[in-house]
């Protein structure tokens, strides 16, 4: 059964919002999988604003080093909601983010962090956004239309 002109354009707009969320949470979560976890400090930094809101670097490594954790315990993250759906930002809020994304490397910092390696690829920030990140929003938005 169809349904009358004035319902669709009401539910596009709902689909629509709840697919910019889940896409949202698909893609911080897989930065939070893939990204630097040496003992999940910047891992639990990552953060969802609506629209284009600029994420600030301001929270800076702890003084004293928490123990790694013998598996990943990725931390679940909050999506706000996004009105007149102008989508979101996502970023990191660690000082030292352009350095655990690859943008910047320790040699431009002058010295490095020999664990940086051990948990994530190198360059899997670039990688996962010019890679995976499109067919993550794609699929996301994709499954929530088909529930429509």
């Amino acid at each position: 059964m169809s349904k009358p002109l004035t319902q669709l354009v009401p539910d596009l707009r709902e689909a629509l919002e709840k697919g910019l969320e889940e896409a949202a949470e698909k893609v911080v979560m897989d930065l939070k999988e893939d990204g630097s976890y040496w003992t999940g400090f910047f891992e639990s930094l990552w953060e969802v604003n609506p629209g284009n809101t600029a994420i600030k670097a301001n929270i800076k490594n702890p003084l004293t080093v928490p123990k790694q954790p013998k598996t990943k315990q990725i931390t679940p993250v909050d999506i706000p909601e996004s009105p007149n759906l102008n989508g979101y930002t996502i970023g990191n809020r660690a000082e030292y983010r352009l350095y655990a994304m690859d943008i910047l490397t320790a040699g431009n910092r002058g010295r490095s962090n020999p664990n940086a390696r051990l948990t994530a690829d190198k360059n899997w920030f670039d990688r996962y956004v010019n890679a995976r990140m499109p067919a993550a929003i794609n699929t996301a938005l994709t499954n929530v239309f088909r529930r429509y």
